[in-house]
């Protein structure tokens, strides 16, 4: 488990050291955060097997669909974009 708070515009580096995009804004609605995240999460999904040329895992987040997300779909997208850490490093990135 990550035990990392996420702001708004975070960003993160990544297990190949790559600086993942912006966090998405944080909602009042759990619902709309959740998916919000999910989107963010499977897109950085993608962009990682594609800087690591990895076509199995690309195909696995480009199938993954936010709107049917399960546990096991969280904390492996987590453990291939972040590694197995229990925090995240964000990046030291002027985002002005």
């Amino acid at each position: 488990m990550i035990n990392t708070m996420i702001a708004h515009n975070d960003i993160f580096v990544t297990r190949s050291g790559r600086h993942t995009e912006q966090h998405p804004k944080i909602y009042k609605s759990a619902n709309r955060m959740l998916k919000a995240h999910r989107e963010w999460l499977k897109n950085e999904g993608i962009a990682e097997a594609t800087k690591n040329k990895d076509d199995y895992n690309l195909i696995l987040c480009q199938s993954l669909n936010p709107n049917n997300w399960s546990q096991a779909d969280q904390e492996l997208t987590l453990l291939y974009v972040f590694g197995d850490v229990t925090e995240l490093t964000k990046a030291n990135v002027n985002t002005n």
